[in-house]
């Protein structure tokens, strides 16, 4: 089969990924350090920082699908989401080192400064992350080879958490030469520029085969079919508890390994940072998880995997909290069975998502991709809003001080956010997926109704 029949080469996939790729090489970056660089080297207090980011969820909750809605309605010869690709890779490759190049100045400029740069890369995000994730949609009118789309982009998203983890602490420290600040800038510098390398490849090598139809500019009634969707609807949900645990777990980690974890010592070739070592390892899971997930999918179906994953990881959370802080060896195989599920779950997700678009055009006739794809972005970055701003206003309130030894206390609030915080965002979100409808059979149905009715309007 040739692609316009869908079927999607190995180069087009690798290109496919490789704009994940350049996404987390920014995302994983901000889970990963901004909390504990905001708190720790800028000076913030942990109960700003969480506030900021909540607050600029809320600004998202309105870019990310006028975007979504944007996108579905542009029309170009390259298409209505590649383009975007194109034309916002600059423009974000330029934003993302701002964050790190906060003044020495007032807390109050600080702070403002804080919340301009945060607010702009977020919304650059949503401009080049909803057309991108849309892509997906439309790469292929085939269920099992957005499947494959989607592998390939998690396998991109998690190589490059694999390559943030086990790099970015010994970069930061070798390109600031004892200047941490300055560290943060040059190695945000160094990921922007392969990140607007690889968008530009992933534009040159992807393609869009579900054609447009005609459609109108109607707002309303397209925010009103999308909320009638009993499927997004939950998966929506359930994908931003999922991403909250997530970002809650990597976003604690520098302060956990720094505050709680003191004690915990392990080397490895002579490489003895702890905090390095445990995300590498965790990283390595997950991309063996996102590799695995296309066979487990195909044995099990997407939803009963979700569930499974997620009541594992809630276990291994119990674990966690049940394990001593100085078990470094325990503390990492648990984290490494989490982080292997948020690899099966992470194309499991995105692909119910691309399945979800396909729904709302069977049953109500609106190609509405972008849109529905936008809520994926949105539970992406609400999650990752969460999970870093809940931890932190439970530092905030156990008495937090950065660069101090803490009290039993304040402890006690890192390793809620650390470990509670994810256990118990897993097992709502279990809860939630249980309800989810489109299973494998219902999928098919409505694949197959689709492909009749895009035949006869060819």
């Amino acid at each position: 089969m040739d692609g316009r029949q869908g079927v999607l080469r190995k180069g087009e996939l690798i290109g496919y990924g490789a704009g994940d790729f350049a996404s987390n090489l920014y995302f994983s970056f901000f889970g990963l350090f901004l909390l504990s660089y905001y708190t720790d080297v800028v000076g913030l207090q942990a109960g700003h920082v969480a506030t900021i980011f909540l607050a600029t969820r809320i600004f998202d909750a309105v870019t990310d699908p006028a975007m979504g809605m944007l996108a579905d309605r542009t029309r170009t010869r390259w298409g209505r989401y590649r383009p975007y690709l194109l034309w916002i890779a600059l423009p974000f490759a330029i934003a993302g080192p701002l964050m790190f190049m906060v003044p020495d100045a007032s807390y109050g400029v600080k702070l403002g400064y804080v919340v301009g740069t945060y607010m702009l890369v977020m919304l650059l995000y949503t401009a080049i992350n909803v057309p991108y994730s849309a892509l997906m949609g439309v790469i292929s009118p085939q269920a099992a080879q957005r499947e494959r789309a989607s592998t390939f982009r998690f396998i991109g998203a998690l190589g490059a958490a694999l390559v943030l983890a086990a790099f970015t602490r010994p970069l930061v420290a070798w390109t600031g030469g004892g200047d941490e600040a300055r560290g943060f800038a040059l190695t945000a510098s160094i990921y922007a520029v392969i990140a607007f390398v690889l968008f530009i490849i992933c534009f040159a090598t992807t393609r869009e085969r579900v054609e447009p139809r005609p459609q109108s500019l109607e707002v309303k009634k397209d925010l009103k079919v999308l909320f009638g969707l009993t499927p997004w609807r939950l998966l929506a949900i359930g994908s931003v508890l999922l991403i909250t645990a997530i970002a809650a777990r990597i976003s604690m980690v520098v302060h956990f390994f720094k505050y709680v974890a003191m004690d915990s010592t392990f080397s490895l070739f002579g490489f003895d940072d702890t905090t390095s070592l445990f995300m590498t390892a965790s990283t390595i899971a997950g991309f063996i998880g996102a590799i695995s997930a296309g066979r487990l999918i195909k044995q099990w179906g997407k939803q009963p995997i979700m569930v499974a994953t997620l009541l594992t990881q809630c276990a291994m959370s119990l674990g966690l909290w049940l394990t001593p802080p100085d078990q470094f060896l325990a503390l990492t195989a648990l984290q490494i069975i989490f982080n292997f599920c948020f690899g099966v779950q992470l194309v499991a997700m995105f692909a119910m998502f691309t399945d979800t678009a396909e729904y709302a055009d069977y049953e109500c006739g609106r190609q509405m991709t972008g849109l529905v794809m936008s809520a994926s972005q949105f539970a992406m970055k609400m999650g990752g809003a969460l999970g870093g701003a809940l931890p932190a206003y439970l530092m905030e309130a156990t008495g937090f001080i950065a660069n101090t030894q803490l009290d039993d206390l304040g402890q006690l609030g890192v390793r809620l956010g650390f470990i509670a915080v994810p256990g118990i965002c897993t097992l709502l979100a279990a809860l939630i997926f249980w309800r989810y409808p489109l299973r494998r059979a219902r999928i098919a149905e409505i694949e197959a109704v689709l492909a009749t009715r895009r035949s006869a309007a060819a």
